[in-house]
């Protein structure tokens, strides 16, 4: 019942991520929660942080948690800044989204 309504990017260029451990006893993927969902959240990536104990805690620990928050971080920052053409800006954002969909 709480997860009815998802929150929203504040700009069309924002992306949500959901990353989760199968393990984690809080995490959930959220894509498939309804079309709300499903709309709202880009990926849900599921990875290994270690044991269910701490696995919720442990995703800053996980080398390509890092990098995918590195890599939009990082797309941003260019695009900000005008440092891409829109042809360069829109290969870029394809190569990032091939990300989720290789893994």
């Amino acid at each position: 019942e709480a997860f009815k309504t998802p929150i929203h990017m504040e700009t069309p260029r924002g992306r949500w991520i959901n990353v989760l451990d199968p393990i984690d006893p809080i995490a959930m993927p959220l894509r498939g929660l309804n079309e709300a969902y499903a709309h709202a959240v880009a990926h849900d990536v599921q990875l290994n942080t270690g044991r269910w104990l701490d696995a919720h805690t442990r995703y800053f620990d996980e080398a390509r948690v890092l990098t995918l928050i590195a890599r939009k971080l990082a797309l941003d920052w260019a695009t900000r800044h005008h440092l891409l053409t829109p042809p360069a800006l829109q290969a870029a954002e394809g190569a990032y989204l091939r990300t989720f969909q290789s893994g």
